[in-house]
């Protein structure tokens, strides 16, 4: 995030999420791996970030926007309880049995009043297990103080809410992130382009759903090994010549995908 030329934020209030507002780093932490980002342009109501931590069991909700390829660009919501406090052995982080992916980084984690308590940084898998560490906001709040005094973190606020309540409220200010970095001249310059001053480069267009490659998986449903199945009608008798019965049936045979035309990718759409 501190390294990036340029980043961008998807306006939340977008259902087509193709609008995005220009925004800079007011500050950075690479000990807590957080950074305060400034956007004049987005509008999106503030969420109350509390200090009061739930108890150890309590259930909790964790919204952002993990695998966008494959299961579509909106914001997405898991649940979970609270599986361990913070431990100073352990960077004094949360720990969580949400079911993060790619894109949940950064994300809120919430309680039932939709207060932030901490944000999500690290996804953990080993041996089938699967957990997902945050970091408190007891610990983010002393940094944000540092660029910001006057921000007001307070107890938990407000009434408790059912999940769909609370995923409602905060999902309105859960925002996706694009980082964006120039191009680097490489040294593989050809005769391409020919404007003078025009320099030839090759450019690291990432994201997290490509990684940077400029393409991801092919988003066709069904898509498999660059093949898709389709589903041909054909009609048989199963009566005689003189009384038919006419059935309609189907088979169904693998074609080339025509999304990606066989290549198992698809250009990234944030990567170009």
């Amino acid at each position: 995030m501190g390294v990036a030329d340029a980043i961008r934020i998807v306006d939340p209030a977008d259902p087509e999420h193709e609008r995005k507002f220009e925004a800079k780093v007011v500050a950075l932490s690479n000990e807590l791996d957080l950074a305060i980002l400034k956007c004049d342009l987005l509008k999106a109501p503030a969420i109350q970030m509390v200090i009061e931590l739930p108890r150890r069991a309590t259930e909790i909700q964790v919204l952002g926007f993990p695998l966008t390829q494959e299961i579509g660009r909106n914001a997405k919501s898991t649940k979970g309880i609270m599986t361990a406090l913070p431990d100073q052995a352990h960077d004094n982080m949360l720990l969580f049995d949400i079911e993060a992916n790619l894109g949940n980084s950064g994300g809120p984690v919430v309680n039932n009043r939709g207060n932030v308590i901490a944000v999500i940084t690290v996804i953990y898998r080993r041996r089938g297990e699967r957990y997902s560490i945050g970091i408190p906001t007891t610990h983010a709040v002393p940094f944000i103080k540092q660029k910001l005094p006057n921000f007001d973190e307070q107890n938990a606020l407000g009434l408790k809410m059912e999940w769909p309540d609370v995923d409602e409220n905060v999902s309105k200010s859960t925002v996706m992130l694009i980082t964006y970095y120039n191009a680097i001249d490489f040294g593989l310059v050809t005769a391409a382009s020919k404007t003078k001053g025009q320099g030839n480069y090759l450019e690291d267009r990432s994201y997290t759903a490509c990684n940077g490659s400029g393409y991801s998986p092919c988003p066709r449903k069904g898509c498999s090994k660059r093949l898709i199945t389709v589903s041909i009608p054909y009609t048989q008798n199963l009566g005689t010549r003189r009384q038919p019965v006419i059935v309609k049936k189907f088979r169904t045979v693998k074609r080339r995908c025509p999304v990606c035309n066989g290549r198992n990718r698809a250009p990234c759409p944030y990567g170009r």
